[in-house]
């Protein structure tokens, strides 16, 4: 069971503060503790501010690592068509190496002229 925040009666969330230290709460564990509680990890102001850049690098990574895979919608458009794939593949390396690529520049580099493989590059790297 989760210890309830005695300010807002509520279970403690990411980011709450106790008074006494001043330190942050940054989550509860599997671990039941004696009294019934779950135990709770409270990070220094310093150390959660850390941890937040640690899990965005981690975060950035991931999907990195998924934006290399294919769409699911896609893997029957590039068996008809596996010059797009092609494409897609080489589009993704010149995102990667020069992410402000305009949108002209990326339809001039299409060798298959197939115009799906910009919609698929949407779906995996939004924005």
């Amino acid at each position: 069971m989760k210890r309830l925040n005695p300010e807002t009666q509520k279970p403690f969330k990411r980011h709450d503060t106790r008074g006494k230290d001043n330190k942050v709460f940054f989550a509860y564990t599997r671990d039941l503790k004696r009294d019934g509680f779950f135990k709770e990890i409270w990070l220094s102001p310093e150390s959660m501010a850390k941890q937040l850049v640690n899990n965005a690098t981690i975060n950035r990574r991931a999907y990195t690592r998924k934006s290399k895979r294919l769409p699911r919608n896609s893997v029957s458009f590039f068996r008809m068509y596996p010059k797009a794939k092609l494409d897609y593949y080489k589009l993704l390396a010149e995102l990667e190496s020069y992410p402000d690529t305009p949108y002209n520049d990326l339809v001039e580099m299409l060798d298959s002229g197939n115009l799906k493989v910009l919609q698929l590059l949407n779906v995996t790297i939004p924005g």
